[in-house]
């Protein structure tokens, strides 16, 4: 066997670093793609409740999942705005606020004290903790950013979008989410 030149070691980490990153793009979620599990359990973390957050719980209904950095959250605000607006059913649609705990240092129990205020005042969506980066590991979302998706009823990915969006982007989101609803 020849020894490990410097070269064919360069070589080598090379084609690992890039086997590494197509993995983790691979990863992300692409629109007409079903999302894996995202494992949001236990120590990973999970619904406020304790109760593990699975988005196939939600299925039958259209899905708007936020995945939101607390510190970024002020880029998301004006499609929640939006959405407050249009009033859709919750029938029809179901909303999950997930928070990456683990993208912020601002202290858990702050978070958790905003979280169940927000959950008495939205009874019908979802909040849940990610302490890990699960959907970060296991989404391909973005981490430290704000992360938008939406979920067709059979929990197909119809639109993806991490940061800000502008007011045409909004204007199409809550196009697609009509469709969406229509298309039962």
């Amino acid at each position: 066997m020849k020894p490990l030149t410097f070269r064919s070691l360069t070589l080598m980490l090379m084609a690992i670093a890039f086997a590494t990153n197509q993995k983790s793009h691979a990863a992300s979620l692409q629109v007409g793609s079903i999302p894996p599990d995202a494992g949001l359990t236990g120590e990973h973390g999970g619904m406020l409740d304790g109760k593990t957050w699975d988005y196939r719980e939600f299925l039958g209904r259209v899905q708007l999942i936020f995945y939101v950095d607390p510190d970024e959250r002020e880029k998301g605000e004006a499609l929640e705005d939006r959405l407050k607006v249009e009033h859709f059913p919750v029938e029809d649609v179901h909303s999950s606020a997930v928070i990456n705990m683990a993208a912020t240092g601002l202290p858990n129990f702050m978070i958790g004290m905003s979280l169940s205020s927000k959950q008495k005042k939205f009874p019908h969506a979802t909040y849940a903790k990610d302490f890990s980066r699960q959907l970060v590991k296991t989404w391909g979302l973005q981490d430290d950013a704000y992360n938008f998706i939406i979920l067709d009823r059979k929990g197909t990915v119809a639109y993806v979008k991490s940061g800000k969006l502008t007011d045409d982007e909004i204007d199409r989101i809550v196009t697609k989410i009509k469709a969406l609803i229509a298309a039962k």
